[in-house]
């Protein structure tokens, strides 16, 4: 598997569908998370890395419930295998904010991730 595969085989365990950034089809509904594609080659230093999540709502609980499970997935590090090595997720810093939609009934969240790319 590659860096790519893997880091979309993460963002898609939180049970919505997740596109990489500026690449969300037009008809698709909400919701949904975009995540960042920077990848670095293995053993490199650390990467800044982000992913956002958009809920079709009038309340934050939805959005801040799966902020929730990406917050406890990356305690102590996801370590993600791909081709010769892994990635490591970590939660960057800040690690979630809110981000203004320009919609009133759309709520997102803007999250850090870091991540390590290590050669085994």
């Amino acid at each position: 598997m590659n860096k790519y595969q893997a880091l979309y085989e993460f963002y898609s365990s939180f049970d919505i569908p997740a596109y990489e950034e500026n690449s969300v089809p037009e008809k698709a509904e909400l919701p949904y998370l975009t995540y960042e594609i920077m990848t670095a080659d293995l053993d490199m230093e650390n990467v800044a890395l982000s992913c956002q999540i958009y809920f079709k709502s009038n309340s934050l609980m939805k959005v801040n419930a799966i902020t929730e499970k990406l917050y406890n997935a990356l305690e102590g590090g996801k370590k993600l295998k791909c081709d010769a090595g892994y990635i490591v997720l970590y939660r960057g810093r800040p690690f979630a904010q809110n981000r203004p939609s320009g919609d009133k009934t759309v709520k997102a969240k803007y999250i850090n991730i870091s991540a390590d790319f290590i050669v085994k």
